[in-house]
């Protein structure tokens, strides 16, 4: 019984992992209530903080936030890949070198500080700062990318996502990756949440034995 409220980041979806713990939770406890929030990554911390979540899912590019009340796990890693428009060029190539996105608008999240560290790798690859655009979603980043706007470094799990007039190519020249974090508190006193994090647990356990 009780109820476990999940903040969510929009592309921790396409990981696959939010849904899986999810469905094995339901399945182990079928009364328990499931409520899921989107919201940006900081933003699902100061929820967790202030009590309005009980956990949550949100990608790291190589960094996350300290405080010595909450867990942050990495359950997942993934590279990052560069999304474009399908007319564009550079989308006749196989694969991408970074200094090739040097005059290119790059599109990222306004409400994740975890895209600097993106940042600071193509400045490093081009020598250059890059020409940013920040917008607030996953879906208005990948809108504004097959609009023709500019491009995005996205997780590779959204080559999944099939938008009209838009295109995924990988970098062979830079290694960039997001991590998938699960964020909870350290003394949860819950038991639904206690039991949806062992789920959770279980799940990775399983994933580092494949």
């Amino acid at each position: 019984m009780g109820s476990v409220r999940i903040g969510f980041a929009g592309n921790a979806v396409f990981s696959g992992r939010v849904m899986d713990d999810i469905g094995a939770f339901r399945a182990a406890y079928p009364e328990a209530e499931v409520i899921l929030r989107e919201l940006p990554p900081q933003q699902q911390v100061e929820a967790i903080q202030n009590g309005q979540l009980d956990l949550a899912y949100a990608p790291s590019h190589g960094s996350q936030p300290v405080d010595s009340g909450l867990l942050f796990e990495r359950i997942g890693t993934w590279p990052l890949v560069a999304a474009l428009p399908e007319d564009h060029p550079l989308s006749s190539q196989p694969t991408l070198r970074a200094s090739m996105l040097g005059a290119e608008s790059l599109i990222v999240y306004a409400a994740n500080d975890a895209d600097e560290y993106v940042l600071a790798e193509l400045r490093k690859a081009l020598g250059r700062e890059p020409k940013t655009q920040r917008t607030t979603s996953t879906l208005s980043v990948l809108a504004l990318v097959a609009s023709g706007m500019g491009v995005a470094m996205v997780p590779a799990t959204m080559m999944q996502v099939s938008i009209p007039e838009l295109a995924y190519r990988k970098l062979d020249d830079v290694e960039l990756q997001t991590d998938l974090l699960l964020i909870s508190r350290v003394n949860e006193i819950g038991g639904a949440v206690r039991a949806f994090l062992r789920v959770a647990h279980q799940a990775s356990l399983a994933s580092l034995t494949l």
